[in-house]
């Protein structure tokens, strides 16, 4: 039996099965794979930010922080002083993922480096490896190391080091971290590609519900931050890459 609902006075595409309601419905609908869409335009009022992708579902503030305004968007600001940090209830696949944040860091003193995605916990031996995503205390390199939780601001682990193109640093701009066991780590930002890695070994530590955060210790401006439980820098995902910053470079109105 085919069921069907009769939608009255409704505009949609009758290309898709489903009616699109905005650009980032459509921008959800499109692209696969997703665990997370964190958007500061929807906050509760415990300052809690909405899972636009999942019902119900809520990253979890740890701070306090300041909304700042731009254009039809928000972005979540913080200062030295006053860090950021949020934790999602989430899962991923550590095999295959891939992140997007937009975000501008401050300069900031201390060791202690811009966490984004940062396992809450450090790994307790060689077997456990773990992810963490942090720009340098200067805003000027993204980097990425294998085993997890903090400490230090310095190489040691280190999978990478990207540095931030010149034009990029104190400006907003839309950054993505890309990883498969097939295909490596690649950075990029605002669709350029900036450093890869033939790094290829999964997570398997800290990635569950409760064991990673995003935007720990971070200082600075925060917009729209994604999760998928795809690889966007492989040719099948090429598409969906250049929409997520198509749709960025638009609401943010970046240059």
């Amino acid at each position: 039996m085919l069921k069907y609902l009769v939608l009255n006075n409704i505009e949609g595409c009758v290309s898709k099965n489903y009616y699109l309601r905005s650009k980032e419905g459509e921008f959800i609908g499109d692209i696969p794979g997703w665990v997370m869409l964190f958007d500061p335009k929807y906050i509760n009022n415990q300052l809690n930010v909405r899972n636009r992708v999942k019902p119900n579902n809520f990253v979890l503030s740890k701070n306090k922080f300041n909304i700042k305004v731009v254009g039809d968007s928000a972005l979540i600001s913080s200062t030295e002083m006053f860090k950021s940090s949020f934790q999602p209830n989430l899962n991923f696949k550590g095999e295959e993922w891939s992140a997007f944040f937009v975000c501008s860091p401050l300069s900031i003193s201390g060791v202690v480096p811009h966490g984004v995605f940062r396992s809450i916990k450090r790994g307790e031996n060689g077997t456990q490896v773990g992810i963490n995503i942090s720009f340098l205390t200067n805003g000027q390199a993204i980097r990425i190391y294998k085993n997890g939780s903090t400490n230090p601001g310095g190489s040691a682990g280190a999978i990478l080091t990207a540095e931030i193109p010149p034009g990029k640093i104190n400006n907003l701009a839309c950054y993505m971290v890309t990883f498969s066991t097939d295909l490596g780590f690649k950075v990029y930002c605002d669709n350029e590609l900036i450093k890869e890695s033939n790094y290829k070994i999964a997570a398997n530590f800290g990635i569950n519900i409760g064991e990673w955060e995003i935007y720990p210790d971070f200082a600075g401006d925060i917009g729209l931050t994604g999760l998928l439980n795809v690889d966007l820098s492989s040719n099948d995902n090429m598409q969906a890459r250049q929409k997520i910053f198509s749709l960025v470079k638009e609401r943010y109105q970046l240059v």
